[in-house]
């Protein structure tokens, strides 16, 4: 049995996101139909950033939503120019890092884990998780090259740790790193370094 749109129309309109409502009809003998609500929002990228030891870096990042500081990797909205069209993920991913940590890397360095959406009952959010290895071998060494150029006063008020991953995945399943993004980049980063041994 089908379902097919009939109608869609924006209830907001804002920076971050839109708010739509859709009138739906099933494919039935009786036609029924239905109306949905959810937020439309523009794609996102995430990073999860290792180095030669293994060690991931993270942010503590105040999120207004839930009024509360969590760990997250390095991500962001993906960009939206009216002349250049839509930023490609890598290239969103890669901006993402230099605006969060101060660190460099580049689009032939990471390699994508997964994409997905994040709430598909009520959003349309997709994102984009990669895996990048930074060539420093101490978290120490990471930590003393974040510069200072960090573009935004969300950006400044970050705070940043280097863990081994192994560390980090146990801070998963303790329930103390509850952002999705960051979880499921966690776990296949892990899996990923296990099935190349």
């Amino acid at each position: 049995m089908k379902i097919r749109p009939i109608s869609q129309q924006t209830m907001h309109y804002g920076p971050a996101f839109e708010v739509r409502r859709g009138v739906f009809q099933v494919d039935n003998w009786r036609k029924d139909w239905f109306v949905r609500e959810w937020t439309h929002l523009r794609p996102a990228a995430g990073v999860v950033l290792l180095n030669q030891d293994d060690e991931v870096f993270l942010l503590e990042q105040y999120r207004p939503a839930i009024n509360e500081v969590i760990i997250e990797i390095p991500a962001g909205m993906i960009d939206y120019d009216l002349e250049e069209g839509e930023e490609a993920p890598t290239a969103a991913a890669v901006r993402e890092v230099k605006e969060e940590t101060g660190l460099e890397i580049f689009e032939s360095e990471i390699t994508l884990l997964h994409r997905y959406y994040a709430n598909v009952g009520t959003s349309n959010h997709e994102l984009y998780l990669y895996l990048a290895r930074l060539t420093f071998d101490k978290g120490d060494a990471i930590l003393a090259n974040i510069l200072a150029d960090r573009k935004g006063p969300e950006e400044e008020a970050m705070n940043a740790m280097v863990i081994p991953l192994s560390e980090a995945i146990q801070k998963v399943w303790d329930g103390e790193i509850v952002d999705s993004k960051t979880t499921i980049g966690l776990l296949m980063a892990e899996k990923v370094l296990a099935d190349a041994k």
